[in-house]
Parts: C-alpha cells; sequence; structure tokens
C-alpha cells in the first residue's frame, strides 16, 4: 500500500510540474498544424476563407507568428511552444494590422518571454527579436521543491508511524 501511495504521489507531482511550468496552459497543436489552425481561426473569426495569403511564418525563440494578408489587411496569429513538449498553443490573434506602421506584441510561456516587432516596407516584412528570460520560472522551481519537500515529509511520517 505504501508503494501505490508513493507511485500516486509522485504522479501527482509530475502532473503538478508539468502545469506549473506551462504557466497553467495546454498545448495542443503541432509544429505541422500551425498553418492550418491558423487559416481555420481566420475564417471563423473574421469570415473569410478564400484570398488568404501566407506573408511570413517566423519561428522566434519559444514561439511562432504567422503574418497573413486578406484584401489589403494584415492578420496576426501568435503560437507560444511548450516548455516540454512540442507542441504550441494559440497565444494570440490580431486582424486588420497595419504594417506600415511598427507592430510590436509579447508571446509568453514559462520560461522565456518573446517581444516582437513587426514592419513592412515594400514588400519586405522586417521581425526583430528580443527574448527576455521569465522571472516566474524561479518561483516554479522554488514552489516544485516546497511541493516535493512536503510531499518527502508526508510520506516519511506515514513510513514511521507504522
Amino acid at each position: 500500500m505504501d508503494k501505490v501511495k508513493l507511485v500516486i504521489s509522485a504522479l501527482v507531482v509530475i502532473i503538478l510540474t508539468v502545469f506549473i511550468f506551462e504557466g497553467y496552459r495546454i498545448y495542443t497543436i503541432s509544429e505541422k498544424s500551425l498553418q492550418g489552425e491558423s487559416e481555420k481561426i481566420i475564417a471563423k473569426e473574421v469570415s473569410i476563407s478564400n484570398g488568404i495569403k501566407l506573408l511570413k511564418k517566423e519561428k522566434l525563440n519559444n514561439s511562432y507568428i504567422l503574418i497573413y494578408e486578406h484584401n489589403g489587411r494584415n492578420i496576426i496569429v501568435e503560437y507560444s511552444k511548450s516548455i516540454f513538449l512540442n507542441r504550441y498553443r494559440l497565444e494570440n490573434f490580431t486582424a486588420n494590422v497595419d504594417l506600415s506602421k511598427k507592430y510590436t506584441s509579447l508571446i509568453t510561456n514559462g520560461m522565456y518571454h518573446d517581444v516582437y516587432s513587426i514592419s513592412k516596407q515594400g514588400n519586405n516584412i522586417n521581425v526583430e527579436t528580443k527574448t527576455e528570460r521569465n522571472e516566474s520560472f524561479i518561483l516554479n522551481v522554488l514552489f516544485l521543491s516546497l511541493i516535493i519537500g512536503i510531499t518527502y515529509f508526508i510520506s516519511k511520517k506515514s513510513v514511521e508511524r507504522k
């Protein structure tokens, strides 16, 4: 019975660890599916399905941005990447972006903040990226250590009682 409790405790700690480090988010989209998912979102949210043109697909440090054009309007779809898995989740969707002016946004996951700026000069789209470490990562490590410590002491106390 003690082994069962230990296994259950270990599973709970592992699941909590992944969930905490992922920023309490679930990542379900594969890298191959990003463009298809983006086009589904655009078709649903902007009510268009024809004439969508992918202008640029840019992989940032821990995220992806996809820049589309439809009838002169720019649409930006942002995805953040999981720390543990090669999966993504929709972070932001912005329609009617004027790329003649600089557009800046932030994509974040459990470890990093990707700040990027997009500008367009003629047909050339420039993407500038700045990556910073997410300071909540350290807090997550401390919280995880606390959970492991509490689990260890609880299991040790239950063994001592027997």
